[in-house]
């Protein structure tokens, strides 16, 4: 997997990211929920799998299901944290 340095960071991530959004919406007419336990396996097994072929930089938001990317981001990474650059985003809102 070709890697990058992420901006000026120094961090070398992979030039694929795994962007996480899908993993927190239902879609009905295909047949996906992330929230049954077949759709978080799903989940955990492509997270898994990214990451044993060199994805290394995963990609979520507290945004994303009302945070349930990340929760899903999360179970995987307990036990392959120091395998990724993990990136979360926020919103802010400014009145």
């Amino acid at each position: 997997m070709h890697r990058r340095t992420l901006g000026r960071t120094g961090l070398e991530v992979s030039a694929i990211a795994l962007g996480c959004a899908a993993f927190s919406y239902s879609q009905p007419s295909r047949g996906w929920d992330p929230h049954s336990d077949e759709g978080r396996a799903v989940v955990h097994e492509t997270i898994a799998t990214s990451l044993d072929l060199g994805i290394n930089y995963v990609d979520t938001a507290a945004a994303y299901g009302d945070g349930y990317s990340e929760t899903l981001v999360g179970d995987v990474m307990k036990t392959r944290r120091s395998e990724c650059v993990l990136a979360s985003k926020v919103w802010y809102r400014h009145d």
